[in-house]
């Protein structure tokens, strides 16, 4: 999964930009809960934001359109390294509540930008095409899909939704599009992963 996530972020066929990678969504649902809970006075702000972060979802990864390309912090130096270097989702969550006075030391808010939601997955032992790209347009119990993930992205942030992208190992393309014609696809293996 990573691994193609990487391949694909290198590749010519992949968008141009900032890279960020387990953006969090669904912080404007977790801020409006943490407000309406009823929580003690004397509990630091900065606890209870790291609580409720768990409440968001991680997507896979958000390209912010640019000119030059730039990997997620912590890939910079050889993009074959697995360190990851992101910010938390309290990052994100405080950047989100107070976007004009942040003092976050990433660039992380999204306001105004044009965008790409990437969600990548790997290969599957007897998993049929169709089920893998349920999962990965759709979700499952357990994790949301792109279009959740761009749902929650954009009531969180004022962007501008230029794509939603499948990566993966093993589907057929033309089956992919078939089902889902406003989704664009790439298999790894045309980018000689």
């Amino acid at each position: 999964h990573d691994s193609i996530l990487r391949w694909f972020m290198k590749s010519d066929k992949s968008p141009t930009g900032r890279w960020y990678r387990e953006v969090p969504v669904g912080i404007k649902r977790a801020i409006n809960k943490m407000e309406s809970d009823s929580i003690p006075e004397n509990l630091e702000r900065k606890s209870v934001s790291r609580l409720y972060s768990i409440e968001t979802k991680k997507m896979d990864a958000l390209c912010v359109k640019d000119s030059s390309n730039q990997l997620p912090l912590g890939w910079n130096e050889s993009w074959i390294s697995t360190k990851k270097v992101t910010p938390s989702p309290r990052d994100y969550m405080d950047v989100w509540r107070d976007r004009e006075n942040s003092n976050i030391n990433f660039d992380i808010n999204f306001d105004g930008e044009t965008i790409y939601i990437v969600e990548a997955k790997g290969r599957r032992k007897s998993q049929e095409t169709d089920k893998v790209l349920e999962e990965a347009v759709s979700g499952n119990n357990e994790k949301p899909g792109l279009e959740k993930y761009a749902e929650f992205f954009l009531e969180d942030w004022e962007a501008d939704l230029e794509c939603l992208i499948v990566v993966a190992e093993d589907i057929s393309i033309e089956r992919a599009e078939s089902l889902y014609p406003d989704i664009k696809f790439f298999l790894a293996e045309e980018m000689g992963f």
